[in-house]
């Protein structure tokens, strides 16, 4: 038996109600019998699934079933990488949607970006915004217009603005109907040179085909990849959390083709490699770490000082395949020859 939980605020909207359909279906087809909790979670349970946005209320919640002994597996937009808390997740790939996103609209020649109706409390919408920072080109300008509780003021705050931009990008498709309802009202011929988008596709913007590109948030691939987390950390228990990252689809858009590609060698420039002391150490490291009996027997015949027929015969090889293994040891760790080979270990042992 499994338990889900939900956050309250959550679980009624479009986005809440379809993640809870795809994860119930994914376990049905898997015969995983489930159980809704609320303010109890059994100690019984074999898994917890987690569905929510909310950072405070997703906090304070795998905090909780943290110190019950809970690993639980959450199900959100954005959230794998919450400080203090031990759980594993199932979350859309924001940053290579973003990418594709933005890729798609630069092709089209829109660099020019309002993010119209970003809800500040929601960690998805932020993450999205983070994404899209992350990603914007030299020459694309981006501009926040946050819904603080009602999409109206947001417009109020747009409309002003709206002719500086080719394109924009909402979270969600409620705000993206709104925008373009109230732009057909106040400025049709703003509204034409404007391309929307919307993040995640519903029933209320069927009518709006036209006017909203919609990226697919493939809410089916949620509820699929957290069972398969949660088996996987069943039958493999040394995994202590794993994360699974759904990307979004861009609706008419084919996903970029590999091609070959020429990889320029890069020196690298941590210095920290380049430390006299730790090259030394490395190469010590190496030797004792060595695990056939033979070379470890010729390692300490050779801290011994014992010349190679005295090592060939304790070992039993012959004087060249002494030679050999000797040669093998200098090369793979990394020493100039035998004496800096059999020095470095003196001093380090």
């Amino acid at each position: 038996m499994v338990g889900i939980l939900r956050d309250p605020n959550y679980a009624h909207s479009l986005w809440g109600k379809q993640l809870y359909e795809s994860l119930t279906r994914a376990l049905r087809e898997k015969r995983i019998p489930f159980c809704e909790i609320d303010s109890t979670c059994p100690h019984d349970l074999d898994g917890v699934f987690v569905i929510a946005t909310e950072r405070e209320w997703i906090e304070s919640v795998l905090t909780r079933l943290n110190q019950g002994g809970h690993k639980p597996i959450l199900l959100c937009n954005q959230a794998e990488h919450l400080p203090g808390v031990l759980y594993s997740c199932v979350c859309s790939d924001l940053n290579t949607s973003m990418k594709a996103l933005l890729e798609h609209l630069t092709q089209l020649g829109k660099t020019r970006i309002a993010l119209y109706g970003i809800n500040t409390d929601s960690v998805s919408d932020l993450g999205r915004v983070d994404s899209l920072y992350l990603w914007r080109g030299r020459d694309t300008s981006l501009q926040v217009f946050a819904n603080e509780g009602s999409l109206k003021d947001c417009f109020d705050r747009f409309f002003p603005l709206a002719s500086t931009f080719d394109a924009v990008i909402c979270p969600n498709d409620f705000a993206a109907v709104s925008l373009v309802r109230r732009l057909r009202a106040a400025a049709p011929e703003t509204r034409s040179s404007l391309t929307v988008v919307s993040c995640s596709a519903s029933c209320i913007s069927d009518a709006y085909k036209n006017e909203i590109r919609s990226l697919e948030m493939n809410f089916d691939r949620f509820g699929r990849a957290a069972v398969h987390l949660h088996e996987t950390l069943l039958k493999h228990r040394y995994f202590s959390e794993l994360t699974v990252k759904v990307a979004w689809t861009l609706e008419d858009v084919a996903e970029t083709e590999k091609r070959t590609v020429s990889l320029t060698p890069i020196q690298a420039k941590d210095r920290f490699y380049q430390d006299p002391e730790f090259a030394e150490m490395l190469i010590v490291e190496h030797l004792l770490s060595v695990s056939d009996p033979v070379e470890q027997k010729i390692l300490e015949c050779l801290l011994n000082r014992e010349t190679t027929d005295q090592i060939a015969e304790k070992t039993f090889l012959s004087s060249g395949s002494v030679r050999y293994h000797i040669k093998r040891l200098v090369s793979e760790s990394g020493a100039k020859d035998r004496e800096h080979m059999v020095t470095l270990l003196s001093q380090y042992t």
